[in-house]
């Protein structure tokens, strides 16, 4: 069958491997093509920005200055466009707690969801814990964003970094004949 498929994470793959396998040499490849993860960057979850899922692009702009390709695309879901991570010299303690606060939401998110299908709601602990815990995420913010980045502006200026001119598009796969309205950042 036409094409190679490497089912490894891309946090496994090199620029080299796809080289080889692709028997090319940089600046061969015509397109690559990167829909990463977008678990973190969905407004269906709790948008945490210590998820590491949230740095998977970066890996994705390694794989595009390893392979120079003639033209790069990154996907993903439009919430990516107001993402933010925390910076690489974020101090572990900082980066601890806001993952733990926002495990915490996602947990409770699930429970939540688990009690409404059974016509139930959270017990008054609960609630109170739940409570306590979105207060703690409102007390973090101003400490998140002196510690993050916004993820577009982030790879634009790597990409500008790499010689490559960037546009940005939200495009619906409806558009183009597919039966799901379904937008995408591009």
């Amino acid at each position: 069958p036409p094409g190679n498929f490497d089912e490894r994470s891309i946090e496994e793959i090199s620029a080299n491997d796809i080289l080889k396998i692709a028997k090319i040499k940089r600046r061969e490849l015509d397109v690559l093509f990167g829909g990463i993860v977008c678990c973190g960057f969905s407004l269906a979850g709790v948008r945490d920005p210590s998820d590491t899922r949230n740095t998977f692009y970066k890996k994705q702009l390694e794989l595009v200055k390893g392979l120079l390709p003639k033209i790069s695309i990154i996907e993903n879901v439009p919430a990516m466009k107001n993402s933010f991570i925390l910076k690489e010299d974020t101090p572990v303690k900082i980066r601890k707690r806001v993952g733990y606060v926002h495990q915490r939401l996602d947990d409770f998110k699930g429970i939540k969801a688990d009690r409404r299908k059974k016509g139930k709601a959270l017990t008054a602990k609960e609630q109170r814990e739940y409570e306590s815990i979105k207060k703690e995420r409102k007390d973090l913010v101003e400490l998140v964003v002196m510690n993050s980045i916004n993820v577009i502006d982030d790879i634009k200026n790597i990409y500008s970094k790499l010689g490559y001119h960037v546009f940005m598009q939200d495009l619906n796969s409806a558009w183009y004949g597919a039966a799901t309205y379904r937008t995408r950042v591009i």
